[in-house]
């Protein structure tokens, strides 16, 4: 592709055909996403015009709208073949004392534990552990075997995902952030300068305002323009206090204004707040198509894109999509085409005022357009997407969990016998609408007494849409962000795991584990996405002398480790392919793709009673010190820069995140102290107990203007220790394999 100059005048498809402003609406992803690495090089030389394209044929009726950029964005990797395993593990049985089983008196279990450990092959047992890593070099000092667990290799993803977002947003994507809403500000005041006194003086003057407060958030000095000064302050005063859901003084229309608490990792800096909220703002207000007046606004900020700040809008956007996946709401790719449709090719603002045919044909084409998938228009019940139908300068991201959200609430679903209403979702109806039969068995016999979810009219019918819907979805699904690919990872997980599998794996209760494996990494993922993902309203001193064999184990999901080393692969792809990958987080990247791929390696010899080698096991025995080194990587700039010395306690795994919102609450999902697992293993015909970190899980519902931060939480979490709250229980469906340290 060639590339001359910021707009699309000149481009050219990767066959050569040329690329007008209008068909550039229909690129494709990689297209996009080349366009902005070629923008990043500053490419200023003018092109020489295209060919005008043909005018629309009366059988259009709307603008086409390209999957690549709804659905399917940015995929940039090129992936090996996925890794395939058929387990001929051979079972085992153990003395219920452990009379048979090495290093048994070795690892300090309380009574609860060691009698779960020899009647099923293992246990969680409950710790006051802040990191993963530790667990594993106490056990190396002290030569017990170590048990690689799914659980702490995800984590240490999580540690580096977030560490590369936050990077890039601190950096590149804060400095587009900021010439962006300065330039929308710019062109949006000429608007409304030149439409003064027409039908669209109103639409200028919204547009302007909601451009000043984008602009006042990313930057406090930004001089706001006289004509909406009183709605920029009170607006920017509603958004500080962060309080409840009102109708927007911009718009008119709701928005939730709790959802501007800052929490994530965005709390470290104030550069990181400012990013927040504004992107906040950007990606929250709605401009819904049935009022005419904020159609007339989208349409005005379509062109300000368009004309003044096209390269730094697609620079945050395709990144940002990478990272997440593609807007849910309709915007710049949407509404280009239907304006050039309704106004003609090369129209501008000059054609605006009093052309009232061509403003309804584009009205009308606008009022055709997909109407999202998840709604998050407060005051309005889940069928009500078609009132959410409009333009978001910024949208926020359809992902798969939260429209499986949206399906099995109020009114999606309907009441039970007694009219009780489903108004928020159960962290467990997304590993169900994966195809997890005990998720499904938890929510139909009700959770910890709650309303079993089947007691909803049509919950059922629902899930079983939703499970035919998730499994009818191929790689191009899976590989469209970096989200995406996450989920995919922890599929594996939800399988059961029966006849070649190690014994300790194939009871139900093996089950239950890996589905708290699989929540606690999937809060991980919504906490470090919770900016984007929209949401659904309702140490290394060398080796020990080898005095004892202490040959370790890890967990025999292959598939899961396989795909984790795809989800590195991808990231360190992606972000090279934007320019965007710095060399040292290049070789770390390529570090822990290849431990990935290696524990892979290891999990599939177990699975097929193959001896793993020296080499391997050495890895095994040495996990500690591997992961310890990107728990360094991603938390000591912070540890600097707040004068704070690099220790867990200082810096803990547990985090927290909101992941819906219904009836003025919202449903947290947190990860607390980090639990140690115990399993009986097998290593070269002997049978041993290991141990490994794994999460602890917690559910529960806030109010909405109660939003928690990770400091907040992680205070809670610590309280807990001596003074136990509901939020800190662990969840009732881990009984069975979860015992107390007393």
């Amino acid at each position: 592709m060639s590339h001359s100059r910021q707009g699309t005048e000149g481009f050219e498809h990767q066959d050569g055909t040329p690329l007008t402003r209008r068909n550039f609406a229909r690129l494709s992803g990689v297209a996009v996403a080349g366009l902005l690495a070629a923008c990043k090089k500053g490419n200023d030389t003018e092109a020489t015009p295209s060919e005008p394209e043909p005018e629309p044929t009366e059988t259009e009726v709307t603008p086409e709208i390209p999957t690549s950029v709804r659905t399917s964005l940015f995929s940039v990797a090129t992936l090996p073949e996925e890794r395939t395993v058929s387990p001929t593990a051979a079972t085992y049985s153990i003395d219920t004392g452990l009379s048979d089983v090495a290093f048994a008196d070795d690892f300090y279990m309380s009574d609860a534990a060691k009698a779960m450990v020899g009647e099923q092959g293992f246990a969680v047992m409950m710790s006051y552990g802040d990191e993963f890593w530790p667990v594993y070099e106490d056990n190396r000092y002290n030569h017990r075997p170590n048990l690689v667990t799914v659980d702490s290799m995800m984590h240490s993803y999580h540690l580096y995902f977030e560490y590369l977002l936050k990077k890039t947003e601190g950096g590149a994507l804060s400095e587009a952030l900021a010439r962006m809403s300065k330039a929308m500000l710019e062109a949006t005041k000429a608007q409304l300068t030149s439409l003064a006194g027409s039908e669209w003086e109103d639409a200028a003057k919204a547009a302007v305002a909601f451009f000043a407060v984008g602009c006042s958030l990313i930057d406090p000095s930004t001089e706001v323009p006289q004509e909406v000064a009183e709605t920029v302050t009170a607006e920017l005063e509603r958004i500080g206090q962060a309080a409840g859901a009102s109708d927007s003084l911009v718009t008119g229309a709701p928005l939730d204004y709790s959802q501007f608490i800052v929490r994530g990792y965005y709390e470290q800096t104030e550069a990181l707040q400012r990013y927040f909220r504004t992107m906040m703002w950007y990606g929250q207000l709605s401009f819904v198509q049935r009022d005419e007046t904020l159609d007339r606004a989208a349409l005005l900020m379509t062109l300000a894109i368009d004309e003044a700040a096209l390269e730094d809008w697609q620079a945050i956007y395709a990144v940002t999509s990478f990272f997440v996946g593609a807007a849910d709401d309709n915007g710049y790719y949407e509404y280009l085409p239907a304006f050039e449709q309704a106004y003609g090719e090369g129209a501008g603002v000059g054609e605006l005022a009093g052309n009232d045919e061509a403003w309804q044909a584009f009205h009308k084409l606008t009022g055709l357009m997909p109407a999202p998938q998840i709604n998050s228009l407060p005051g309005s019940s889940a069928s009500d997407n078609e009132e959410d139908r409009g333009f978001r300068f910024m949208g926020q991201r359809f992902t798969i969990d939260a429209y499986i959200f949206q399906q099995l609430v109020y009114d999606k679903v309907g009441a039970t016998g007694t009219g009780e209403t489903r108004m928020l979702p159960c962290s467990l109806d997304v590993p169900a609408a994966l195809g997890s039969e005990a998720a499904y068995d938890q929510l139909s016999a009700g959770i910890g007494g709650e309303t079993p979810a089947t007691d909803f009219a049509g919950y059922d019918e629902n899930l079983s849409e939703l499970k035919d819907e998730v499994a009818a979805k191929g790689d191009e699904f899976w590989q469209a962000s970096l989200y995406n690919q996450w989920l995919h990872t922890l599929r594996p997980l939800l399988d059961e795991k029966g006849e070649g599998y190690p014994s300790f794996m194939q009871s139900s209760n093996w089950a239950l584990h890996s589905l708290e494996s699989f929540l606690g990494s999937y809060t991980e993922l919504k906490h470090d996405t919770i900016l984007y993902a929209k949401q659904m309203l309702a140490e290394g001193d060398g080796a020990w002398p080898d005095e004892r064999d202490d040959r370790g184990y890890v967990e025999p999901e292959p598939v899961v480790f396989d795909r984790l080393a795809r989800l590195c692969l991808a990231t360190m792809q992606g972000l090279a392919h934007f320019g965007l990958l710095e060399d040292q987080d290049s070789a770390d990247l390529d570090i822990l793709q290849q431990i990935a791929d290696k524990l892979a390696t290891i999990a599939a010899k177990e699975l097929a009673d193959e001896l793993p080698s020296d080499e391997e096991f050495e890895l095994i025995r040495s996990v500690g010190e591997q992961l310890e080194h990107f728990w360094l990587q991603a938390h000591q700039e912070e540890a600097e820069r707040d004068g704070l010395e690099l220790r867990p306690m200082q810096f803990p795994a547990a985090i927290v995140a909101d992941v819906a919102t219904g009836d003025n609450s919202c449903l947290e999902l947190g990860t607390g102290k980090v639990s140690l697992l115990f399993a009986v293993v097998p290593v070269d015909g002997t049978l041993r107990l290991a141990c490994g970190p794994v999460f602890t899980f917690h559910e529960f519902v806030q109010p909405a203007s109660e939003r928690l931060t990770d400091t907040e939480w992680r205070e809670m979490v610590k309280t807990s220790m001596y003074e136990p709250t509901e939020a800190t229980q662990v969840e009732p469906w881990t009984s069975g394999f979860r015992a107390s340290a007393n």
